[in-house]
């Protein structure tokens, strides 16, 4: 497996590339420095990074995709975007790509990772969609294998972005956080409260997350002073 998967990711997408506005990967390159990467070689602190919200809806998956892509177009590294929502799985559609099989598949039924990703259709850009439902999806984040598949995703690519649900809706985030190298929270402006957030980054690093960032998404007018407080 190891070999095979080698192979596929030092191999270039063919056909045609998607393309962002450059707007778009202008912000997404500056939060990728904010959040100091690429590293040096000899410092590599973040190589694992998960993204979730505290309720459904804040844009977790738009940014999750933007950031991969945006990623993946720094010189030489090579990214994987790993959809870890299983109830409302949005990588997929966001790519025009097959749901499975995907991350589940990979964890809980034991397929092999290099017969699951898929071309992204943006060079160095690899996805893991979710794959087949679960019917416990906590079954995934409790399972003995999910600590060796995130191994073997930090020996083969430089970034690994997680899409996962809300910490209000569902308790992946938090079993998984301890895991991953950092965690980045979406707040979505003028619907998230102070104490919503709060006990958000509460679960969070009480599960051994390292909260690394906010996004503050859909911004209209001002940032509240709370948020401003928590960055």
């Amino acid at each position: 497996m190891t070999t095979e998967l080698t192979e596929i990711v030092s191999s270039k997408h063919p056909g045609p590339q998607r393309q962002f506005p450059d707007e778009v990967r202008e912000y997404y390159r500056t939060l990728l420095q904010r959040l100091d990467w690429p590293g040096s070689s000899s410092q590599r602190s973040l190589q694992t990074l998960g993204i979730t919200s505290c309720y459904g809806g804040e844009g977790v998956s738009t940014i999750a995709c933007q950031l991969a892509a945006t990623a993946a177009a720094c010189d030489g590294q090579r990214v994987i975007l790993v959809d870890g929502n299983f109830v409302s799985p949005a990588v997929h559609r966001t790519f025009g790509l097959g749901r499975g099989p995907g991350f589940a598949d990979v964890v809980v039924r034991g397929k092999e990772i290099a017969d699951c990703i898929q071309a992204s259709g943006v060079e160095n850009l690899w996805v893991l969609t979710g794959g087949t439902p679960p019917r416990d999806p906590a079954g995934v984040y409790d399972s003995a294998n999910l600590p060796r598949f995130i191994e073997t995703i930090r020996e083969h690519f430089d970034l690994a972005v997680f899409d996962l649900p809300a910490v209000g809706e569902a308790s992946s985030a938090t079993r998984i956080g301890g895991l991953l190298d950092g965690m980045l929270v979406v707040v979505e402006s003028e619907r998230v409260r102070r104490e919503a957030a709060q006990r958000m980054t509460e679960q969070l690093t009480e599960a051994n997350a390292r909260l690394i960032g906010a996004v503050l998404n859909k911004r209209q007018q001002h940032v509240p002073n709370w948020l401003y407080r928590t960055l």
